[in-house]
């Protein structure tokens, strides 16, 4: 058997599009996006059928038979060499599969757009020993439930709402699903890069008030999106974000500082898109650079108080501390609190439900440690600190 170098497999990625994916695929993901092994050789294996990377202790899945039926088992051997990979490529085209099983071995399972022309997948299962993924109402996740992996195509339904345990998505993770309203919960942080992308009947979708960033090409193509609205703590919008969204009638930003990639596509399609912003924003700049509509929304950015941050000033300093001490003196002589609920929130740092010293004193240990280099947040300092 000759020996194969990743180039080749990615030369031979090249080879494959015409017939991976199918006429009216909007786009195709990256050629190596089921690349990951290092540069040592490897020989291609023909077993059963069925492609594999061989190397001189594990094997990757790399492309299976086009005729493929039903549910798909991935094989956890082949030649007595554990398969811990499957690349993309091996589940492109196969129009009349609907499910893939995972065994315990695999380990890492590329998913960027690995199931385009396979419309008819409509359940993911993983074998419960699996130390990395887990399947959840038939769909991919982490093992700890942290991270959406992997959404199949055909999964039914017409609204998804993600679990609140996710705190991130991988690229691709409903890719060609035919879901018409997403909800992201606050537990995410990010969008990340294509992960919502190509999703044909997408109309709506509610975006995390946690989220700071949204990828690059986040929502491409899902061209029945009909309005965005982007949360006040979004603080950067990258390239192609909205790219091709030809319904987006309007998208909002609340974010006036939101830096938004300097690229026509980035919130949609200027001849049908209106954007919404601030007076003197970064929106109102990107639109009049780009000659989209622009609408000023009224008032100003509500002020939110964050945990900490008890006289709202944007800082967790000494002077929330002396600011608590002042409204637990008030509480304790016997005078009624003249915080409103969001303050009261941000003042109980150790969530034992009242304003005292001892949060007084976790904000000044918390500033002490920003004033000494620190970088995490003050739920994460608590954390570990406590």
């Amino acid at each position: 058997m000759d020996k194969k170098k990743i180039i080749a497999g990615a030369l031979s990625f090249t080879m494959m599009l015409g017939s991976a994916f199918p006429l009216g695929t909007s786009s195709v993901p990256s050629l190596t996006s089921g690349i990951t092994a290092n540069a040592d050789d490897y020989e291609e294996v023909v077993v059963d059928g069925l492609t594999y990377a061989v190397y001189s202790d594990y094997a990757e899945l790399t492309d299976t038979p086009s005729d493929i039926e039903g549910v798909f088992v991935v094989p956890s051997t082949v030649n007595g060499l554990p398969v811990t990979c499957t690349w993309s490529s091996a589940f492109w085209s196969k129009a009349e599969m609907t499910g893939v099983f995972f065994p315990a071995s695999v380990t890492q399972i590329n998913n960027g757009g690995c199931f385009g022309g396979s419309d008819k997948v409509e359940k993911i299962t993983v074998d419960e020993n699996n130390p990395k993924y887990c399947s959840v109402d038939n769909y991919l996740m982490s093992k700890d439930k942290t991270t959406l992996v992997l959404i199949p195509p055909a999964y039914p339904g017409k609204e998804f709402v993600i679990p609140e345990t996710v705190k991130s998505l991988r690229s691709y993770t409903f890719y060609h699903t035919s879901f018409e309203s997403l909800i992201i919960p606050d537990s995410v942080n990010d969008i990340t890069y294509s992960s919502f992308s190509d999703m044909p009947k997408l109309k709506s979708v509610r975006i995390s008030n946690n989220a700071k960033s949204i990828g690059s090409t986040a929502f491409r193509n899902d061209v029945m999106l009909e309005s965005a609205d982007i949360p006040a703590s979004v603080e950067k919008i990258r390239d192609g974000a909205f790219k091709n969204c030809t319904s987006l009638s309007s998208i909002t930003i609340n974010n006036p500082e939101c830096a938004i990639d300097d690229d026509e596509t980035t919130l949609g399609v200027k001849e049908t898109t209106v954007i919404r912003g601030y007076a003197g924003s970064t929106a109102q700049t990107y639109a009049e650079k780009w000659g989209y509509k622009f609408e000023v929304l009224e008032g100003g950015p509500a002020k939110s108080i964050s945990l900490g941050d008890a006289n709202g000033d944007g800082n967790v300093d000494a002077k929330d501390a002396s600011f608590i001490l002042s409204e637990y003196s008030r509480l304790s002589t016997g005078e009624s609190s003249e915080l409103t609920d969001e303050q009261k929130e941000a003042c109980d740092v150790n969530k034992d439900n009242k304003s005292d010293a001892k949060d007084a004193s976790a904000i000044l240990a918390y500033y002490s440690y920003l004033s000494t280099g620190g970088t995490n947040n003050i739920e994460s300092f608590l954390e570990t600190n406590t």
